[in-house]
Parts: structure tokens; sequence; C-alpha cells
């Protein structure tokens, strides 16, 4: 290195760089704007590795400068996603487990245009490519001159205490919040929910898994592979050789889905303390939200109880047939957007019916097939569905009908 530079390390986010445009080699001279991650009030939403630094294309952050720079290296850092429990839709970085390789370009379009004709052909890419299912960032070591090293100091400097402040006013308010979850875990509500998850971790141990938040009240309750019928693996995961990959385990490319409709519930808080106290509910691809009361746990019971009979099925609606289908009582959370919708229709007992649609789920017209395809958000689930829907299947043999 030569006097009177310097050299920094810089968090790269991948989509970013591709919507500007732009790649990075190693030995590249590039004229980057940079910003702090001090800017980043949120300490949970801050970038794990680096100097402080980030790619800032956009100008997002009020410090960002250009500066003018030589890359020296770069580091792959990936992390597992986790499935958000409550959720079918989020997942979570889990940063306690990374893989770090160095690589000597990053080029966003090239790796695109690569992995398509990856999977088309089985011809494997000329470059590593980002690995499927994990949450992927890049460490760029660059070289600055120290003019620019001195203007990025004094930028840091110039926000250092209003970045501070804000920090402290963000900590008091997830202090805030951690509370109010304690205490809706444990009201009357929030005692319903955790019994009525205990009492499925019991009756159905052998047949699902349960997964219980820790911080607030969540639950992921969700049928174990019984079959091949029914829902297949997103393309998207398709990594080039005819598998798709998961975090933990390699998984042909003809297997598919059971169609068993899981089962999750949320009730949190959020950072807007005008937010009512809801419960978000989904099953299968139906969403509800209810609000947080006994009442609505019972009605929890009920979808439970259909779900795991296979008392449920997907059929396809437009909201003139159905025009409130996420409102099973009858308040006015009306579903937004046009065409076809894919709904979530589950029955008690005594055949009085349940359904809901999610407005995040989208159908695509299948002529060919004389059909619909779908994708559910955030799952890495794509599915086909005729236009006569699709029948869930019971957790239990016993409760095949």
């Amino acid at each position: 290195m030569s006097h009177g530079h310097s050299t920094i390390m810089v968090a790269v986010d991948f989509e970013q760089l591709r919507d500007a445009g732009h790649n990075c080699t190693r030995g590249q001279q590039v004229r980057w704007r940079l910003g702090t991650e001090l800017e980043v009030t949120d300490p949970t939403l801050r970038i794990a590795h680096g100097d402080g630094y980030v790619y800032d294309e956009y100008g997002f952050l009020d410090s960002s400068i250009r500066v003018p720079a030589t890359v020296v290296s770069i580091t792959e850092v990936s992390y597992p996603l986790v499935a958000t429990i409550g959720t079918p839709y989020l997942s979570d970085i889990d940063r306690s487990r990374s893989d770090e390789r160095a690589i000597d370009a990053v080029d966003p379009e090239r790796m695109y245009q690569e992995l398509v004709h990856a999977m088309e052909t089985g011809i494997p890419p000329s470059q590593p490519l980002p690995p499927p299912n994990r949450h992927v960032e890049y460490r760029v070591e660059l070289q600055i001159n120290q003019a620019s090293a001195d203007k990025l100091a004094t930028a840091r400097a110039e926000i250092t205490e209003a970045a501070a402040r804000q920090e402290a006013e963000t900590a008091a308010r997830q202090t805030q919040i951690d509370a109010e979850n304690l205490t809706r875990m444990t009201d009357p509500v929030g005692a319903a929910l955790a019994a009525l998850a205990t009492e499925a971790e019991s009756r159905y141990s052998e047949v699902v898994t349960v997964s219980r938040a820790e911080d607030h009240c969540a639950v992921s309750i969700v049928p174990l592979p019984t079959n091949v019928g029914g829902l297949s693996i997103d393309m998207d995961d398709l990594d080039g050789f005819h598998q798709f990959l998961t975090d933990d385990a390699v998984v042909p490319a003809d297997t598919e889905i059971p169609t068993q409709a899981a089962v999750h519930w949320s009730r949190p808080v959020t950072w807007d303390p005008e937010d009512a106290d809801e419960i978000e509910v989904c099953v299968g691809t139906g969403r509800w939200l209810l609000p947080a009361t006994t009442e609505s746990v019972q009605l929890i019971r009920t979808l439970l109880e259909a779900a795991s009979a296979g008392r449920a099925k997907a059929v396809v609606q437009t909201p003139e047939e159905n025009p409130f289908v996420d409102d099973p009582l009858k308040e006015d959370f009306e579903l937004e957007g046009s065409g076809e919708q894919l709904v979530t229709v589950l029955w008690d007992e005594d055949g009085q019916q349940y359904q809901a649609a999610d407005p995040h789920t989208q159908l695509w017209p299948d002529p060919e097939d004389d059909g619909f395809t779908f994708t559910t958000p955030g799952a890495a689930v794509t599915g086909f569905v005729g236009k006569d829907g699709f029948d869930y299947e019971p957790w239990l043999p016993a409760e095949r009908e």
C-alpha cells in the first residue's frame, strides 16, 4: 500500500449494486457513493460487517459522498434464512452461522444470466453464484486516498451525536415493545393462545412441528411431509445442477411439498402505538386478521381442527364472488386488488365455512393447463391450481376422509 492511502471495508448490498447497473471486480477502479452506518438508527438493521461504511449509490444516507477507490478484495458472506415464527411469508437472518469465501468479482447481471442458463441447460456457471436460500452480503475492501479518508471521517463526525440520540430513542422504544409483548403473552388472550399451542403439541406431536417465539405471541404449526403430492418447490431455488437446495438438505428437483395446511398465528406489538391489538392467523394460503379476544382464540381452535382433519380446500374466486374473503368475523377487512384470488376454505364439523385469501398471494392464468399458477411471498413456493381448486390433506392418516 502506497503512502497517503488508506484501506476501508465497505458493506455492499447486492440488490442495490444490481439496480445501479454496477459490477465489482478485484483491481477495478471505482467511484462509489459511500455513506456511514451511523445513519442507520435501528441497530438490528445495521450491516454486521465492515468498517461502518456502506455502498449507497442512490444517496439514501444524508452524508453520502463520492469516493474514488481501487477494489482490493471481495468477501462474500452468507447466512442461513430461518422461518419467522408466526407467519409463512417471512424469514429471519441467522447471523450466528455465517459462511465466508473470497471471490474475484460481483457482477449481478452476469450472475442472473448465468443462473437462467444453468437452469435451462444444466451447464454449471463460469463463476460461483450466491448460495440459494441464504442471505448474502459482500464486504469489499477499498483503497482510497487520504483526502477521501478525511472526508469520510468528517462526515461521520458530523452525524455521530444525532445518530447516538436516535439510537437511544430506538432502544427505549424497543424496551417498551418488549414489555408490551410480555404483557400480551400473559394476559387472558395470550394465555389462551399459549394453551392452544400446548394442546396442539400434545395432540399432533408425531405429525407436526410446533415452534414458538420466545419474545411475543407467535406460533407456527407445520405438518411433517407424508407424501409427494401437491405444491412444487419454487424454481428460483434451483441451483443449476438438477437439485433444489435448502439450508440443511439437498432435495431432488421432482420432490413436491404435500398439500397439508400449516397454521400460524401472531399477536405482535408494532412500532406504531396506535395500531390495533390483533391476531394474524394464516392457514394454507388464507390469512385472517382477528381482534385480540378470547372469542377469536376459539375461532383459531376451529380453524386448527379443520386443518388437521383435512376439512380444507383451495378455490379460485374473484372479489365480486367473495368481497370480504379476509373477514371471518364480518369486520371491515376488505380485500384489495383485482382479478382472481386463491381462497382457503375450511369448515367445522357442523359444516359452517370459514374462508380467506391473502392479498399477497398472486395468481397468473395458465390457459395451457386450464388453471392458474400461484406464488406465495417469502415462502419460496409456487404451485398450480386448477379452476376447481385442490383439497388439503389431513395431518393424521386416521382422519383421512
